[in-house]
């Protein structure tokens, strides 16, 4: 990588995460554990469903999970990824409940953790040389796929299983064209459900040019934003 390019993402990173190409393993660790609770936790997923009165456990239940999660990295192993997942989501999900933020969910754990992954995967993929971890093909292809409402919105056509809202499809039960009222949001996902939904996408992809799930994602993802943002430039 030349001289323009490494300043090209070293702008890029830092003016996203705040950190460079030379950033110590724990910043680049850091930076992906934050940014990630921002996507698990804003935008009505969380933040704002929590009483003022509330704020000072927040903030406990932040740092006592994110202690979990630091320590979850350190022993994460791709032999046995699901289990590891599983138990690192739970574990997140218990600090929240210690503090009463019944409002956290599972889907919002799966949100933290998976974004956590695909930024680390991103920062490995982008050759920085202090990577906490280190993706090769098998390591890539156990991780899970983020889920939001993007994601949901490319598997609807697609046979993944969704907990659809049945009072909102067509009368004859069929999902029809995608409508986010049809399903139940991803921040009040639980366990069953989102392991139901990631089994199933596993499934779908097998045949598909794009097998990997967190390689198919980031076009997947991109894709829906660029038809949400030309939609709304049609209103």
């Amino acid at each position: 990588m030349d001289e323009r390019q490494n300043n090209a993402i070293d702008f890029l990173l830092y003016s996203y995460f705040g950190i460079t190409s030379d950033s110590e393993k724990e910043e680049l660790s850091n930076a992906a554990l934050e940014k990630a609770y921002f996507d698990a936790t804003q935008q009505g997923a969380f933040n704002t469903l929590v009483p003022k009165e509330k704020r000072e456990s927040v903030s406990t239940a932040h740092d006592n999970a994110l202690k979990i999660l630091k320590d979850q990295l350190e022993n994460c192993t791709f032999k046995e990824y699901d289990e590891w997942h599983h138990t690192t989501c739970m574990a997140v999900c218990d600090k929240y409940d210690e503090q009463r933020l019944n409002c956290f969910t599972y889907g919002n754990a799966q949100k933290w953790v998976n974004m956590t992954m695909k930024y680390l995967y991103l920062f490995d993929s982008l050759g920085l040389g202090n990577s906490p971890i280190i993706f090769d093909d098998g390591m890539a292809q156990c991780l899970h796929v983020p889920v939001d409402s993007f994601i949901i919105e490319s598997v609807w056509d697609k046979n993944v299983e969704l907990p659809l809202i049945k009072k909102k499809l067509l009368k004859d039960e069929k999902k029809g064209k995608y409508n986010n009222e049809k399903v139940t949001a991803w921040s009040k996902w639980n366990n069953t459900t989102y392991q139901n939904f990631q089994k199933s996408l596993r499934e779908a992809l097998k045949d598909g040019s794009e097998p990997i799930p967190i390689a198919w994602e980031g076009p997947a993802w991109i894709e829906q934003a660029k038809k949400r943002k030309k939609d709304k430039e049609k209103e």
